[in-house]
């Protein structure tokens, strides 16, 4: 799913620079934002034994990756 359609309780996977999957987050909102540097997707998700955390999908620790996709239970309709 393109980064642009994601809704809140989609998954969001972040890759290493190897491409693995590194980490996964859950969306619990999507910000309507006017500056084009902020990133919309407020995550939750879990950094190891640091604990959770909310925060937005692109500032997690280097080690966790960057987020590449995201996911949905939701069906297309047509």
């Amino acid at each position: 799913q393109d980064q642009s359609d994601a809704e809140e309780g989609d998954v969001v996977v972040y890759r290493d620079q190897e491409g693995d999957v590194s980490h996964v987050g859950l969306v619990l909102e999507v910000r309507l934002i006017t500056e084009s540097h902020q990133d919309p997707h407020l995550v939750l998700s879990q950094w190891g034994r640091d604990g959770e955390y909310i925060h937005p999908a692109s500032d997690v620790p280097v080690l966790l990756g960057s987020p590449t996709e995201y996911w949905t239970d939701r069906k297309v309709l047509q």
